[in-house]
């Protein structure tokens, strides 16, 4: 309980097993565009471990997403720019990202 709030530690701990170290050499020598790349991705594995987490832990689901029938989709909003990257692990054709716009 480092940071003083218990109901984020697992939280915290998903976000870190998304987090590649060798990513993170020489971090302070990074432009802050490559910093943001780095970040971007970590989010992106962290969404989609999350999905594939949700996915798994159902066999109603499993058995749709086989079907066809679902799929489980992740989202990440980008707060500088508005958009809105859609991405899934079940998706019928593999791994896929659709931009969208949110107002």
């Amino acid at each position: 309980d480092s940071n003083g709030y218990a109901h984020l530690n697992p939280v915290l701990h998903e976000i870190q097993n998304a987090i590649d170290p060798t990513q993170l050499n020489g971090w302070h020598n990074l432009t802050a565009e490559k910093q943001q790349v780095i970040v971007d991705d970590i989010y992106r594995r962290h969404v989609l471990a999350t999905c594939d987490k949700i996915a798994s832990r159902s066999k109603t689901l499993a058995t749709l997403i086989d079907e066809g029938r679902v799929k489980v989709v992740g989202a990440m909003y980008d707060v500088r720019t508005g958009g809105v990257d859609f991405v899934g692990s079940s998706a019928a054709d593999g791994e896929g990202t659709d931009r969208g716009e949110v107002s």
